[in-house]
């Protein structure tokens, strides 16, 4: 299997970021949607997408997480957490939206921190333990020594 991972510069450190590519899911080998993804696990995520379109009625239940990130960003109308990876449709969502701040306790995949970058957000993936490595608009946070840059 090809590497999952690319390799991007930030502030002069490299760093390893998740890859997207595209996943077709079919339904009696016809297309029903193209959605961008870690490539693995592809059988889970058809059925989470089959599940949360109500084309099926059972799915497994995943419990949702976030790190404490009260008081880290100024003055911002809304900032998005999210439980898992920090994929391209999860940014190109939040830019829909107008949150210019979107964290995870996961990965962001290459193409997101593309887009975050082409769209002037802030985009900071691992939080954990009060800590957070900030891909773009590091210009955003306040308390920068507590995030890993």
């Amino acid at each position: 299997m090809e590497s999952q991972t690319a390799r991007i510069e930030r502030d002069g450190t490299i760093d390893e970021v998740a890859v997207e590519e595209p996943l077709e899911i079919r339904v009696d080998g016809e297309p029903l949607a193209v959605t961008m993804r870690t490539p693995g696990h592809d059988d889970e995520l058809a059925v989470g997408f089959l599940y949360g379109e109500g084309l099926i009625e059972r799915a497994p239940v995943v419990g949702l997480r976030a790190g404490d990130l009260e008081g880290v960003c100024r003055e911002v109308r809304a900032l998005l957490r999210v439980s898992g990876r920090l994929s391209f449709e999860l940014v190109q969502k939040a830019a829909v939206a107008g949150a210019p701040v979107l964290v995870g306790v996961g990965a962001p995949s290459s193409l997101a921190v593309a887009l975050a970058a082409d769209r002037g957000m802030t985009l900071g993936g691992f939080a954990r333990a009060g800590r957070l490595n900030v891909y773009t608009g590091a210009e955003r946070l306040l308390r920068e020594s507590r995030l890993t840059r």
